[in-house]
C-alpha cells in the first residue's frame, strides 16, 4: 500500500497504526505534519504523534544538495521520486563520468526501464554492444556509404550492425573500448 493510500485510509505511514487525525504544525515559514494517535484508557487520553515530515519541502537538508538541484520533499509529495530523478538526470548531464560510473548509470537506467514497463515487446529497448573500431566503420559507412579499406568480413559485419542499430525501434548503443 502506497503512502497516499495509507493517508486516505487513515493509516499512519510511519508506524502502520490507525491515526485519529493529521496535525499540521506551523513552525516559522514551514508546516510540518504529524499523525496523531489518541487512545482512551480508563477515562485517560493517551496521545502519541508520529512525525511525517514537512508539508512541502525540507529546508535545511535541501541546502546540502543545491549543486545537484535537489529540493527534498516531505512524504505527502507523492511524485517526489520522479522529480528527484529528473533533477539527478539534469545534474549528471553536467558531470564527466568515468567508465565505472557510466556502466553503473547504464545498469540503473536499464532497471528503471524495467520499472517503467519498457522491457520486451515493441516498446522494449535493446542494447547493442560494439567495439570502437566497429563504430568507426559504421560512421564511415553512414557518412560516405563507403567500405573502402574494409575486408569483406568487416563490410558485412558493418552493414549488419548498421541495419540493426538504425532499424525501427529503440536501442542503446554501448561502445566498448578495447
Amino acid at each position: 500500500m502506497g503512502m497516499r493510500e495509507m493517508l486516505e485510509r487513515g493509516i499512519c505511514p510511519r508506524c502502520g497504526e490507525r491515526m485519529t487525525y493529521l496535525e499540521h504544525r506551523k513552525v516559522g515559514s514551514n508546516t510540518y505534519l504529524y499523525a496523531v494517535h489518541v487512545k482512551k484508557e480508563m477515562k485517560r487520553r493517551h496521545v502519541r504523534k508520529c512525525y511525517l515530515g514537512p508539508e512541502s519541502e525540507y529546508i535545511n537538508v535541501t541546502h546540502m544538495h543545491t549543486e545537484e538541484g535537489l529540493v527534498l520533499r516531505g512524504m505527502t509529495s507523492y511524485d517526489r521520486a520522479l522529480e528527484y530523478l529528473k533533477r539527478i538526470k539534469d545534474y549528471l548531464k553536467t558531470q564527466e563520468l568515468d567508465e565505472g560510473r557510466k556502466k553503473l548509470l547504464s545498469q540503473i537506467v536499464t532497471e528503471l526501464m524495467d520499472v517503467a514497463g519498457m522491457e520486451g515487446g515493441e516498446e522494449g529497448i535493446e542494447t547493442v554492444t560494439i567495439s570502437k573500431e566497429e563504430l568507426k566503420d559504421i560512421i564511415q559507412y553512414y557518412d560516405k556509404r563507403s567500405t573502402r579499406g574494409m575486408t569483406s568480413e568487416r563490410t558485412k559485419k558493418c552493414r549488419d550492425v548498421f541495419r540493426k542499430v538504425f532499424s525501427p525501434g529503440r536501442r542503446i548503443l554501448h561502445v566498448q573500448e578495447f
